[in-house]
């Protein structure tokens, strides 16, 4: 991608912020089947709930990655930057890997008919490509 095309992308990522919550899952479920539902090639850990998600997720990850298991990471919201919502191994996701999977997310909701994700929803699709 070019520099103009990782602002376009940046900036039609920020534009879904303005869309706001979507209830349900009929969105991201379309998106998956849209993106060959990768989902489905990796075992995952949902953690839910008002307290302690992140203290379990950390704790998860440090057992997976002493195992030798490479573990993927979604939180929301970050603190800084987008990519920290996504984590593997602890580290967060690259810009540029990570613009490359936000583009074919663009790509897939753009198809007919088209969807409209969340801003949500784009950066939990990000993570699950790149897991």
């Amino acid at each position: 991608m070019t520099s103009n095309d990782e602002t376009e992308i940046r900036s039609w990522l920020t534009s879904r912020i303005g869309i706001g919550m979507s209830l349900g899952l009929e969105t991201c479920d379309e998106m998956l089947n849209r993106l060959g539902r990768p989902e489905k090639n990796f075992p995952c850990i949902h953690v839910a709930g008002s307290n302690g998600k992140g203290t379990l997720c950390a704790n998860l990850s440090s057992i997976g990655s002493r195992n030798g298991e490479l573990i993927g990471v979604f939180t929301s919201p970050h603190l800084i930057n987008i990519e920290e919502r996504t984590r593997i191994d602890g580290k967060p996701i690259k810009t540029e890997i990570y613009d490359r999977y936000l583009n074919q997310i663009r790509l897939a909701a753009e198809k007919i008919p088209e969807i409209y994700p969340t801003y949500f929803e784009i950066t939990f699709l990000v993570s699950i490509l790149a897991f």
